[in-house]
């Protein structure tokens, strides 16, 4: 799992594109499994342009019910 320990100085902002490197901006990107620890979500990528390699860090918002259980049901959508 990666370093949950990020310094909040090496975070970028928040709005930044997670498809393209926050290096260079290319979008050959690839990104591993993501690990899911107290309602956060971190993924490591790396560039396959520039070779850097980061962590994206995600914040569980809430869910989304895409199925009631039901034979056949399907949720309004409602979080």
């Amino acid at each position: 799992m990666p370093d949950q320990n990020i310094p909040a100085t090496d975070l970028q902002p928040d709005g930044n594109d997670d498809s393209i490197c926050p290096k260079c901006g290319d979008s050959d990107i690839t990104g591993g499994s993501v690990d899911i620890e107290d309602g956060t979500a971190l993924q490591r990528c790396s560039c396959a342009a520039c070779g850097a390699s980061w962590t994206n860090v995600y914040d569980f918002v809430g869910s989304y019910l895409d199925s009631d259980g039901e034979a056949g049901g399907e949720s309004d959508g409602t979080v």
